[in-house]
C-alpha cells in the first residue's frame, strides 16, 4: 500500500514538472518573439519574470536585441525599472560603451538621489560616458555632490565648462571650482558667469582673484571683473580699485571707465567716491561719459538721475569760475560706425504680436528671426548676430543675480508680462527666446530714464554693448520697428 502510494507520488511529481515545463516553454532571449511577448507580459503584471529572464541570460542576448532588452526593463516603472537597469549595467553582454550609454540614458529619466549617486560613481570611473545631458541632469539635482562631480569631470576635460555649470558652482559656493572658473575668465568661456560665480563663492582665493583681475589692465576679461566687483560686498577690497580706475579717467579705456563708474555707484556712499565721479562729470566733454557719471552718482545717492543733472546744472551756474555748462542731451555714434546704420529698416514687428504668455516654440523662433533681421538691416548681419548673442547671455546672467541691473530686468519683465518676480526670473532664463523680451527692457528703460542719452547709456550698460548699438536699439524701438 505504501509502495503504491510512493509510486503514485513520484508519477504525480513527474506530471507536475512536465506541466510546468510546458507552461514555461516559450521563446528565449535569443529569439525575436521573446521581445514581442515580453512587452505584453509586463503590461499584464509579469514584469518580474521578464526582468529575471533578461538578467539571468544577459550574455545570450544578441547585440541587435540589447537595446530592446534595456527598453523592456525601463518599462517596469520608476523604481523596478531603475533597479533592473542598475543590475544590467556592466553584466556579461552589456559591458560595451554603447550598451552603458543606453542604460544611462534611461536612468537619466529618473530624478532621485539613488540614481544620481549611481550615475556619479559609474561615470567618474569611466569619464568618456559623460555628455551634456548628464551635465544638465546633475545641475538639476542642485546639490553639492553633483557640483563636485561636475568639477571632477571638468578637471579631466575643461571643454565641458559652460556658463550654466559656472552658475551652478556659484550657487553651491564650491571653493574647489575656483581654478576652473579662473580658467574660464582667462580663456573667454562665458566670463560673465564665471566672475558672477567667483563673487558668490568668495572663499579659496575667489574674492582676491576678482579684485586682481579688475585691477589688471591686461586681463582679457577685465570688464566683467569690474562689473561683478560690487557683489563681493566688501568695500575695503573693491572701492579702492574702482576709484583708482575712475580717477584715471583721462587714460582708461572708455568702456572700462563706464563700467567702473557703474560699479562704484553700486557701492556705499562716500565723499571720496562721489567726488571722483563728479570729477569725471566736469572733466570730460563726452556726453556719454557724463551720463555714466550722473547715473553712478545718482545711484550712490539713491536719487533720480535727471534730478541730479538739474542739481549739477544749478550748482554750476552759481560758481563764478565755472566751465561751460555740461549738457547731456544726445549720444552720437562713432564716426567709423556711421556706415553701418545707413541702410533703412524695412522689417517690422507688429505691436503686440509677440508679447503674450504662454508662447509657442514657433512664436519664439519667429521673434528671434525678426529681431535678427531688423537689427541686421541697421547694423549688419554679422554684428546683429553677435549683439543678439550678447543680449541673450545678459538675460541668462542676470537671472541668477541680485544686482541692481538684475532687479531692473525682473521689474521690466514683470511689468511687461504682468507676472510676479519669480515668474520673471524663469522667463529671464529663456533669454531672448521669450517673445517680447527685448521690448520689455527697452520699454522700461524709456520709462525709468528721462533723457534719451540716459536711455542709451543704460541699455548699453545692461547688455554690455557699444553705445552706437544701444542707440540703434532705442531708435528701432522708438520707430515701432520692434513693436511695443
Amino acid at each position: 500500500m505504501t509502495l503504491k502510494r510512493k509510486h503514485l507520488g513520484q508519477a504525480g511529481l513527474l506530471t507536475l514538472i512536465l506541466a510546468l515545463a510546458v507552461q514555461c516553454s516559450g521563446p528565449g532571449v535569443r529569439e525575436p518573439e521573446f521581445y514581442d511577448q515580453a512587452e505584453k507580459a509586463i503590461q499584464s503584471g509579469k514584469g518580474d519574470e521578464v526582468a529575471a529572464q533578461i538578467l539571468e541570460n544577459s550574455a545570450q542576448i544578441p547585440p541587435g536585441r540589447r537595446k530592446a532588452a534595456i527598453d523592456l526593463l525601463d518599462k517596469l516603472g520608476p523604481t523596478k525599472g531603475r533597479d533592473a537597469l542598475m543590475k544590467l549595467y556592466n553584466v556579461p553582454g552589456f559591458t560595451a560603451k554603447e550598451e552603458k550609454e543606453a542604460i544611462i540614458a534611461q536612468l537619466l529619466k529618473r530624478n532621485d538621489s539613488l540614481t544620481a549617486d549611481f550615475l556619479r560613481r559609474r561615470i567618474e570611473q569611466e569619464p568618456e560616458l559623460y555628455n551634456s545631458v548628464v551635465g544638465r541632469y546633475m545641475i538639476q539635482q542642485g546639490d553639492a555632490k553633483s557640483a563636485q562631480f561636475l568639477a571632477s569631470m571638468a578637471e579631466k576635460d575643461r571643454s565641458i565648462l559652460s556658463g550654466e555649470i559656472a552658475q551652478f558652482f556659484g550657487s553651491q559656493k564650491l571653493a574647489e571650482s575656483v581654478p576652473l572658473l579662473k580658467y574660464m575668465t582667462e580663456n573667454s568661456v562665458d566670463p560673465a558667469a564665471a566672475f558672477d560665480a567667483l563673487t558668490r563663492i568668495k572663499e579659496g582665493g575667489a574674492a582676491e582673484y576678482v579684485v586682481q583681475a579688475a585691477a589688471d589692465p591686461k586681463h582679457p576679461s577685465r570688464l566683467y571683473a569690474i562689473r561683478y566687483l560690487p557683489q563681493l560686498q566688501n568695500n575695503e577690497l573693491t572701492v579702492p580699485v574702482l576709484r583708482s580706475i575712475v580717477l584715471n579717467y583721462r587714460s582708461e579705456n572708455t568702456e572700462i571707465l563706464h563700467q567702473a563708474m557703474e560699479s562704484l555707484g553700486e557701492t556705499e556712499y562716500s565723499d571720496e567716491s562721489y567726488r571722483a565721479l563728479k570729477r569725471v562729470f566736469y572733466g570730460v566733454e563726452s556726453t556719454e561719459t557724463q551720463a555714466a557719471a550722473i547715473v553712478a552718482m545718482a545711484r550712490m545717492r539713491d536719487m533720480d538721475p535727471q534730478a541730479l543733472l538739474e542739481e549739477l546744472k544749478k550748482e554750476a551756474k552759481e560758481e563764478v569760475t565755472r566751465k561751460p555748462e555740461p549738457a547731456v542731451t544726445h549720444v552720437t555714434r562713432p564716426h567709423t560706425e556711421q556706415k553701418k546704420t545707413t541702410k533703412p529698416t524695412r522689417t517690422r514687428i507688429r505691436p503686440g504680436s509677440y508679447s503674450k504668455l504662454p508662447y509657442t516654440k514657433a512664436q519664439s523662433q519667429q521673434y528671434v528671426r525678426l529681431l535678427s533681421q531688423i537689427m541686421g538691416e541697421s547694423m549688419g548681419v554679422s554684428q546683429a548676430k553677435n549683439t543678439l548673442g550678447q543680449m541673450h547671455n545678459s538675460f541668462l546672467s542676470y537671472s541668477d543675480s541680485d544686482t541692481e541691473t538684475a532687479t531692473f530686468f525682473r521689474r521690466s519683465i514683470g511689468r511687461y508680462y504682468n507676472v510676479p518676480e519669480e515668474k520673471a526670473t524663469e522667463l529671464m532664463k529663456e533669454g531672448i527666446n521669450v517673445p517680447g523680451s527685448v521690448n520689455a527692457i527697452l520699454k522700461n528703460a524709456k520709462a525709468e530714464y528721462g533723457s534719451e542719452s540716459m536711455q542709451v547709456y543704460a541699455v548699453s550698460r545692461f547688455f554690455a554693448i557699444p553705445r552706437w548699438q544701444s542707440q540703434i536699439l532705442i531708435d528701432l524701438y522708438n520707430s515701432g520697428a520692434m513693436g511695443h
